[in-house]
């Protein structure tokens, strides 16, 4: 009953020791949005949302009790640790666009999102970040090695990156 609680407040207490360094992170006078604000924005976020969830629990006594887990549950937590590993071992060598373009479908498909709804997901998901980081934040991501770090160039080319 109390677990919640404890984990709550030990999210809350790395909330606040990232948010700390994160405001620590040099400001860049040519950005106006530099790499501090958005780890601040999220952080805050988090640690508003922690702070009243334990009031509330705290408050309310209204404790969350998680159904028992089953084979098929055991087995979709297992299968979302294999493609998180997966993710991040392919991530560096063949650059995120593409591992996020192939990745997510296929983990989609996994969770039984149709097929077409999966690949389009995927793409928007993976244009979005690419315009988000490299394009507005300026914020470079890994562009692969090979064919892969070719592709990547080209296609952050006709965003003038």
């Amino acid at each position: 009953m109390y677990g919640e609680i404890i984990v709550f407040l030990l999210l809350l207490a790395s909330s606040s020791y990232l948010l700390y360094e994160a405001l620590k992170l040099p400001k860049l006078p040519f950005i106006v949005i530099g790499p501090e604000v958005w780890p601040s924005i999220l952080l805050i976020g988090i640690i508003m949302s922690c702070i009243s969830a334990v009031v509330y629990r705290y408050i309310s006594k209204n404790y969350y009790r998680p159904p028992k887990l089953g084979r098929d549950g055991l087995i979709r937590v297992l299968t979302t640790i294999m493609f998180i590993v997966i993710y991040a071992l392919v991530f560096e060598y063949i650059g995120f666009f593409i591992s996020t373009l192939v990745l997510i479908p296929i983990y989609l498909k996994f969770l039984r999102v149709k097929t077409l709804t999966s690949l389009v997901v995927g793409f928007i998901f993976a244009m979005l970040a690419l315009l988000l980081f490299p394009v507005f934040l300026l914020i470079p991501l890994p562009r692969g090695y090979g064919v892969f770090y070719d592709l990547t160039t080209y296609i952050l080319g006709l965003f003038g990156r």
